[in-house]
């Protein structure tokens, strides 16, 4: 592959953080969509943004690890796609008819499932007379960084398997110039840039979240502890004394990713299976259709406990008969 592969530690939490984050999605969309106020300090610190870009940064240094470890670039969509695209199309199904059945439009209907099929979701996020009068009229807000992630996917190939010996190189640069973007974003340098609101949650501005995970897992030997602890300390001064929370929420998640993925007890529950992407593209569509259908006991505990039983059921059973049987796995 033109350059030596160092293999990344086995033994690490990316798992267990993964449904950690998802988790932490689902508490912000839950309440956010419920229109309910709970101060819980945990997920104030592991907030919605904070627990994405980590997704981001988790996906950055193991895509690559996946690509640098598959020889031909078939084999490593066929990889991705078949990881993202079974689940994605059984909630878009199902949502799909149960709208046809609650006497949606069906030329609406197919417009949304096609659209979110493609990952163009923001072309058309509600349908018509359906979620109206939730909060929120979107069908599945969490679907907007599928399109970031297959993004870069696309990106992450053309650098390994055209670029070769400059494949770091190339995602360095690519990373420097999203900084970039984001930094002048942040400023309001870009504030007379034409859709730019929009454009700040696009890869241009979100690749560095992704390059950061490929700049780890370049040097993972040089970042030790006591580095990642003092990029921790520094995460908190910027944000108390200077409140830079674009440098901040960086170099938090950064250090805070690695350190609990490998600088904490190892909790293997991969025999469990992998319920971390089923939670987080279900549960914004069954917290819409509770809202919608006023499905409450009163108690708001019981009600986000009950909704979170649920959520785990249905992402079981989807990676049980449908995700865990469609992975593609390489001889």
């Amino acid at each position: 592959m033109g350059s030596k592969v160092m293999a990344l530690k086995r033994n690490n939490n990316f798992d267990i953080l993964r449904h950690f984050f998802a988790f932490c999605v689902v508490w912000h969309h839950y309440l956010v969509l419920n229109n309910v106020e709970f101060y819980f300090p945990l997920f104030e610190l592991f907030n919605s943004d904070v627990a994405v870009k980590s997704f981001f940064f988790i996906s950055g240094v193991l895509i690559w690890d996946s690509a640098l470890r598959t020889e031909n670039v078939k084999t490593y969509f066929l990889k991705r796609l078949t990881r993202i695209y079974p689940a994605l199309l059984l909630v878009l199904s199902v949502c799909s008819l149960i709208f046809l059945f609650m006497g949606a439009e069906p030329l609406n209907v197919a417009s949304y499932f096609s659209f979110s099929s493609v990952f163009l979701t923001f072309l058309q996020p509600c349908v018509n007379g359906i979620f109206d009068n939730n909060i929120i009229c979107a069908v599945n807000g969490s679907l907007w960084t599928l399109k970031l992630e297959v993004a870069f996917y696309i990106i992450i190939a053309f650098a390994v398997y055209f670029f070769k010996s400059k494949r770091f190189q190339f995602i360095m640069l690519l990373s420097l110039i999203s900084l970039t973007l984001d930094i002048a974003y942040s400023f309001g340098i870009l504030d007379n840039v034409p859709f730019i609101s929009q454009l700040s949650n696009q890869i241009f501005f979100k690749l560095y979240y992704f390059g950061a995970g490929v700049f780890y897992y370049n040097y993972k030997e040089y970042i030790g502890g006591k580095v990642l602890a003092s990029i921790l300390l520094l995460s908190f001064l910027l944000q108390v004394f200077f409140e830079l929370s674009i440098f901040s929420t960086f170099l938090f998640v950064f250090s805070i990713v690695i350190i609990l993925a490998f600088y904490t007890p190892y909790f293997n529950i991969s025999k469990f299976g992998d319920i971390s992407y089923g939670m987080y593209i279900f549960h914004f569509p069954l917290v819409q259709f509770l809202v919608l259908f006023e499905v409450s006991s009163g108690d708001k505990a019981i009600d986000f406990l009950l909704f979170f039983l649920v959520l785990v059921f249905i992402s079981k059973m989807s990676w049980e008969y449908v995700e865990k049987k469609c992975l593609y796995r390489s001889k």
